[in-house]
């Protein structure tokens, strides 16, 4: 199976469709960050400026649920550019077809993006559910408090 894995990967072109999938790789890894800053991101602008204009009080569970998202995007924001970093380095393998450069630079145990960086991939999902978390308990609150008033 070994021979076979490296007869294939002998040819240039097999070469280069294996350094071009690492790259889409690092691309969707890439979208799904994206998705989740922007959903960080309009999440705090719409509470800053839609539910609590200038002037009116923020309730505590709030003002914590977003510094949660704060430190969540910005986790995820440096995920992100060491994910540029790395498709960067890895399209200059392209040049030479360096194989295990590229692997050794997506996937390797000892220093691919994910052994270096997942741990800010992993928190910023933490603060991120943390922060949806605290940010739905005090709207559920709130329309409770609302309920009992009326």
């Amino acid at each position: 199976m070994e021979s076979l894995k490296e007869d294939l990967l002998s040819e240039p072109a097999h070469r280069r469709d294996y350094i071009h999938s690492l790259i889409d790789d690092l691309e969707s890894d890439k979208k799904s960050v994206m998705l989740y800053l922007a959903f960080e991101f309009g999440l705090i602008v719409i509470t800053i400026t839609k539910h609590y204009p200038a002037g009116k009080t923020m309730p505590w569970l709030v003002f914590i649920s977003l510094i949660l998202l704060l430190i969540s995007s910005f986790l995820f924001f440096i995920y992100f550019r060491k994910l540029h970093c790395s498709r960067l380095q890895v399209t200059n393998c392209l040049m030479e077809l360096n194989i295990k450069k590229a692997y050794r630079i997506v996937k390797s145990d000892e220093n691919g993006i994910w052994k270096l960086h997942g741990c800010k991939y992993k928190l910023g999902i933490f603060f991120l559910i943390a922060g949806a978390v605290l940010y739905v308990l005090e709207m559920l609150m709130f329309k409770l408090y609302l309920s009992k008033c009326l």
